[in-house]
């Protein structure tokens, strides 16, 4: 018998685009990944109401991959399926992971083999995985979120899992009781000042990786870049000062760099993790309330500022992809 209870969410980093390999990573995940075939019923004059011949146009896959209680362990998969590859640097016992927000050159893409499944009955696998965009957020009381829309080229429906890894057994969980939200006005004074009573916040990248399918191939087999839209969405009760000055920034020009730094240090490991970037502030919500206290939310655009376009670094047990 089949049950939701089985469900699993393998991956294993490919060394580039077109080979698979077998996973060996168990996600603590949910996913809808699925497989996308486009099937193209053809139009014709053959002298019959009836619609009489079709074919295979492409077959890919994808769906959503998301972390509902992001943890420091594995949170670097996830965000190199949208940045790339990253920079490393072992702190022992840690490793400190950058992806950088690019300006002039795009990390080398990490491609993905992923299988999702009941564990015997049905399995979709698929190749070359990456994201297309990127959603981490988080809501006071609560565990960080993180979300990909992963998207495969080859793609198969296998009788067995290539292999069966185990999650990991002791996950540090991402709180938002160890956020800490900070808006200043250069690079410089990067995670300075924080901002009081933050609720909730949601940060999204967009446009940076797409697929590219070619002649002589069934599936994506390739990819391709864009501009990048970052966006951030934050909300706050009303009354002080840090938010005052950026409702007052919705007259200028100027911008503001705003660090969202998580930390939770545990023996000798010191986990962390930061979104830093520049943004200017596009709009400002009407009062809203929660629990009878006025509430904005605070709406920007991620742009370059002086040469900085941010980046996301996680410091983790994790020392390799």
């Amino acid at each position: 018998m089949s049950s939701k209870a089985k469900r699993v969410v393998y991956i294993g980093k490919q060394a580039d685009f077109g080979t698979g390999v077998n996973v060996d990573v168990a996600l603590r995940a949910m996913s809808s990944y699925k497989m996308m075939t486009e099937k193209i019923k053809v139009e014709e004059n053959i002298g019959s109401y009836a619609p009489a011949r079709h074919y295979i146009g492409s077959v890919k896959s994808g769906g959503e991959l998301s972390l509902p209680a992001a943890y420091y362990d594995h949170a670097p998969y996830l965000v190199s399926m949208a940045l790339g590859d990253g920079a490393t640097v072992f702190n022992d016992p840690d490793t400190t992971w950058t992806f950088a927000i690019p300006d002039a050159t795009v990390d080398t893409i990490a491609v993905y083999s992923l299988e999702y499944g009941d564990g015997a009955n049905h399995i979709v696998r698929g190749v070359d995985v990456f994201a297309t965009g990127l959603e981490i957020s988080g809501e006071a009381g609560k565990a960080w979120v993180i979300k990909v829309p992963a998207v495969g080229g080859a793609t198969t429906k296998p009788a067995a899992h290539t292999a069966t890894p185990s999650p990991t057994a002791a996950p540090r969980t991402i709180k938002m009781a160890d956020t800490v939200l900070s808006i200043d006005d250069a690079w410089a004074g990067l995670g300075t000042t924080p901002l009081p009573k933050l609720i909730s916040f949601t940060w999204k990248l967009e446009n940076l990786f797409h697929q590219k399918l070619f002649a002589g191939s069934l599936s994506p087999n390739d990819y391709g870049n864009d501009v990048w839209a970052i966006s951030l969405e934050v909300t706050v009760e009303a009354e002080h000062a840090v938010t005052e000055a950026e409702m007052d920034k919705m007259l200028t020009e100027d911008l503001s760099v705003v660090q969202i730094y998580a930390n939770d240090s545990v023996a000798a490991s010191t986990y962390e993790f930061q979104i830093n970037g520049v943004y200017f502030i596009e709009d400002v919500s009407e009062l809203d309330d929660r629990d009878g206290n006025n509430i904005i939310k605070l709406k920007y655009s991620g742009q370059n500022g002086s040469g900085n376009t941010g980046n996301l670094i996680i410091n983790s047990a994790l020392a390799a992809l």
